[in-house]
């Protein structure tokens, strides 16, 4: 198949693929793959992953958390 064929056959995919086919074809473009779906159904992908847990690191060494103990203590006044 010649580059213009598989670029035509390509045009024709993205005019008729549905959002979630266009997200992951864009994923793969950009080297940023899903690799999970929230509850809502929205995927998660590789890079927002990474940097959201780099912020919870952070948080944790600043010392912004909540201990086992503390929750415990938390959920009986619900």
């Amino acid at each position: 198949m010649s580059t213009i064929e598989l670029k035509e056959k390509l045009y024709k995919y993205i005019e008729t693929a549905s959002k979630e086919e266009l997200q992951k074809l864009n994923a793969y473009a950009e080297d940023d793959p899903i690799i999970g779906y929230t509850i809502e159904g929205e995927p998660i992908r590789a890079n927002e992953f990474k940097e959201r847990a780099r912020a919870a690191r952070t948080q944790i060494k600043k010392g912004h958390y909540v201990t086992l103990d503390e929750l415990k203590e938390d959920i009986k006044t619900w």
